[in-house]
């Protein structure tokens, strides 16, 4: 699975991509390839993903124990700009995955609060 989804990344939306990262993150598989890829793919399309694929993909990131500042840092971005679209779910997960890492972003919390 995971080399078939390394030849089909780029073609992926950003639904395809958090999906993806959600199962991997669920059944905590462990490939840094993927997640190499993966990183790159979220940073380019990171403005297209709807609040439930942000917190989607910072949870399976944060699940796999993946602590990547660049990642995070637009994640960050994404939650702010999009925490007036976010439901409680949405808060619980992007919390607990800036936590689980042991991210701190001010930011992050304000918006969110």
């Amino acid at each position: 699975i995971a080399f078939a989804a390394l030849r089909a990344l780029r073609e992926w939306n950003s639904l395809n991509i958090a999906n993806v990262m959600w199962a991997f993150g669920r059944l905590l598989v462990e490939h840094d390839l993927v997640y190499d890829s993966m990183e790159r793919e979220c940073l380019k399309k990171l403005w297209d993903f709807s609040a439930q694929n942000l917190v989607n993909v910072a949870w399976s990131f944060a699940k796999l124990v993946q602590k990547r500042p660049r990642l995070f840092d637009c994640v960050a971005q994404g939650v702010i700009h999009q925490a007036h679209d976010f439901n409680s779910q949405h808060c619980a997960n992007a919390l607990w995955a800036f936590g689980a890492l042991g991210i701190a972003n001010a930011p992050v919390l304000d918006a969110i609060a």
